[in-house]
């Protein structure tokens, strides 16, 4: 089953092997009656990171509310920005909630699979766990270094995929 008109379009500005190794995956999970992906969150600009930073910090961004932090991720520092990442969930039954246990059977299902097309699993990070966090980073680490952020800032997204993927240069 293709993945939701809402999760298709929380995949709009996703670096594209990305986007397509999300929907395979899809495609993996979806034999299991019970169980479908989602996608719930793809590309994120500068200020939605800063928003979601600021869960559970006061204004000098001292954690104050453990339970409210939603990433540890300063602006410029999560692959969302570059749309090299992408979090899931698991539907079950469709209107019945989302799964996120990592322990279960599925996530470990979605773990595997996610990773066998050539993502990198947050459920696999000591610190912190990021379960539902899949990312593809060519030759980059685990969060962007200042490089990517001068690529950025320079010559775009598209630069950033270029150098992580060692892509010709795109001449437009």
């Amino acid at each position: 089953m293709p993945l939701s008109p809402t999760s298709e379009s929380r995949l709009i500005g996703v670096y594209p092997p990305l986007a397509t190794a999300i929907r395979t995956l899809s495609d993996m999970i979806d034999p299991d009656p019970i169980y479908h992906l989602i996608v719930t969150q793809g590309l994120r600009n500068w200020a939605q990171q800063d928003t979601l930073w600021r869960k559970g910090r006061d204004s000098t961004g001292r954690i104050v509310d453990k339970a409210a932090v939603v990433t540890m991720a300063m602006p410029g520092r999560s692959w969302h920005q570059f749309g090299m990442a992408v979090d899931v969930a698991v539907g079950r039954d469709v209107g019945t909630g989302l799964q996120w246990e990592l322990g279960s059977a599925i996530w470990q299902r979605v773990i595997t699979a996610g990773e066998s097309l050539g993502m990198a699993s947050g459920a696999r990070w000591t610190k912190p766990v990021d379960g539902p966090h899949f990312q593809m980073t060519g030759r980059f680490g685990k969060a962007p270094n200042s490089e990517v952020i001068y690529l950025f800032k320079e010559v775009g997204i598209r630069g950033v995929w270029e150098a992580a993927f060692d892509l010709p240069h795109d001449e437009k």
